[in-house]
């Protein structure tokens, strides 16, 4: 579900990983590129994407506490039950620039 912004063919994401996926509890693990996007009823999306794994994970409580934007930690925190959150670009970068 899109809850802030569209998302469109070419846009990227960090990809995250919850609690509940094993081997890589809530941490982003990669990039996805986004290939498409299509509304499946009202409030439902489906997004597929082509993932570029990161060479390391980065655990969520980094991004919050070292990598991200102020803003964007608050955001983030209060956010944490939605399936898509917009970051700024500075956020973006240190969050892949950490995961080499």
């Amino acid at each position: 579900m899109v809850q802030l912004g569209t998302m469109s063919r070419g846009d990227a994401a960090l990809i995250y990983c919850t609690s509940s996926y094993a081997g890589y509890r809530q941490a982003v693990v990669g990039v996805g590129e986004i290939e498409s996007v299509v509304n499946v009823g009202p409030n439902e999306w489906h997004i597929n994407y082509s993932l570029r794994r990161l060479k390391y994970e980065v655990p969520w409580t980094q991004m919050l506490t070292k990598l991200a934007t102020a803003s964007d930690a608050v955001k983030l925190r209060q956010g944490k039950y939605q399936w898509i959150l917009e970051v700024d670009s500075i956020t973006f970068h240190n969050v892949v620039s950490a995961g080499g």
